[in-house]
């Protein structure tokens, strides 16, 4: 019994040591009007690689702007922000 304890320990601290390593950054924000500082509603935002431009991730901000991309790898990125009606 007593082995099965520290067993089980020792592969939950493993577990626990190793998805720590796993997780990654995470980028939020508000995509904001110009015009009038009110948050864009639903504005679709897409992250890409900087090095070879792949996307890695994606989302839509929710009714106020607000947004988050989260399980971000290190490294350097562009984020794309679109919404009809609106150029960049």
């Amino acid at each position: 019994m007593r082995r099965t304890i520290y067993t089980l320990t020792t592969l939950l601290f493993c577990f626990a040591f190793a998805s720590s390593f796993a997780q990654g950054g995470i980028i939020t924000g508000v995509v904001i009007d110009q015009t009038d500082n009110k948050g864009i509603e639903f504005t679709t935002l897409t992250l890409f690689d900087q090095t070879d431009a792949i996307l890695v991730g994606g989302t839509v901000a929710d009714t106020s702007g607000r947004f988050i991309l989260e399980d971000i790898a290190a490294g350097k990125y562009y984020l794309r922000v679109s919404f009809i009606g609106y150029q960049t």
